[in-house]
């Protein structure tokens, strides 16, 4: 019995280090899958191999400088792969903010009214985009991104600013669009039902391998990665096909008709009400609620004080 309770404590005290074990290969595991078929991945294959390398010359032919540079960049590797996979991270990082970004918003979805002025716009300027013309046969490309919770300042700053109101029928992404206007060439930013700038660069797609990013277009590989880095609504319409596409959370989706096209600028946007709540407004309603508590109780002890004091 003795020995039972022995291995019993033995297998207690070995639960901090199974803990431990667990928690690093998760985020080993995770890591390695958020740089799976980046070059990030390739790069910290290749530096962590140039290290073991020379760290098994180091002790084979008992290299004492060597040793002492390994010592010393060790110290310092953190820094340097903060400077190596800045993209990666930053990227990372933007995730943890899109997640709670994405349950935010499927609970706005229930509460706030779609913007059907601006839901009938870009239909309108779809359909048209996406018909052939006359004098070639091809259709109009097009790449347009609609603001949602994250920014798209850094790359409407990039752009041509517009700033105009996308009203039904004033035909200005049809017009913007156009092959033979100068502002055709890149994408387009649209926040609360106005185009903030045209011509603007977005970042290309990193999650796919290369099989995968042969099989689409620029504007389509763009759309990927904008919504990759975002949670924008990335619509594209093929300039050889004029198949109309929705990118949104890193996946591309091709429309087969304009019923499913309405039902996901339907679903997605929303008017934008003065008092919508941003991620830092709910946080703080979330934090500030103890100390409005512990407020009133002081008030009403104060209260309550006072009213003894006048009884005495």
């Amino acid at each position: 019995m003795q020995e039972f309770k022995t291995i019993l404590l033995n297998l207690l005290d070995l639960r901090q280090p199974v803990i431990e074990i667990a928690i690093m290969a998760f985020l080993i595991y995770w890591v390695l899958r958020m740089l799976r078929g980046t070059m990030g991945h390739v790069m910290m294959v290749a530096v962590f191999v140039f290290i073991l390398l020379l760290e098994a010359a180091a002790s084979l032919f008992q290299l004492q400088v060597l040793n002492w540079i390994l010592d010393n960049i060790l110290k310092y590797l953190p820094f340097f792969l903060l400077v190596i996979f800045q993209a990666e991270i930053r990227r990372m990082l933007s995730i943890f903010g899109l997640l709670s970004l994405k349950t935010q918003r499927s609970q706005r979805h229930k509460t706030q009214q779609v913007d059907d002025k601006l839901v009938t716009a870009l239909m309108q300027a779809i359909h048209n985009l996406s018909k052939p013309n006359e004098g070639n046969g091809k259709s109009t490309g097009a790449l347009i991104a609609i603001e949602q919770k994250v920014g798209l300042r850094v790359y409407a700053d990039m752009g041509r600013p517009i700033g105009a109101p996308l009203i039904p029928g004033n035909q200005l992404l049809e017009t913007i669009f156009y092959n033979g206007t100068p502002l055709h060439d890149g994408g387009v930013i649209i926040k609360d039902g106005v185009i903030l700038a045209a011509s603007c660069v977005f970042p290309l797609c990193e999650n796919r391998s290369p099989e995968q990013r042969l099989g689409h277009g620029m504007r389509h590989q763009a759309a990927i990665g904008l919504s990759e880095q975002s949670d924008a609504l990335v619509l594209v319409v093929s300039e050889e096909t004029g198949n109309v596409s929705v990118a949104m959370d890193g996946r591309l989706t091709q429309m087969k008709d304009e019923e499913q096209l309405k039902g996901i600028l339907n679903q997605h946007l929303q008017k934008t009400s003065t008092g919508a709540s941003t991620p830092f407004a709910t946080l703080y309603q979330q934090l500030i609620w103890l100390p409005r508590l512990l407020l009133q109780r002081n008030r009403k002890q104060k209260k309550q004080k006072k009213a003894k004091e006048a009884e005495q």
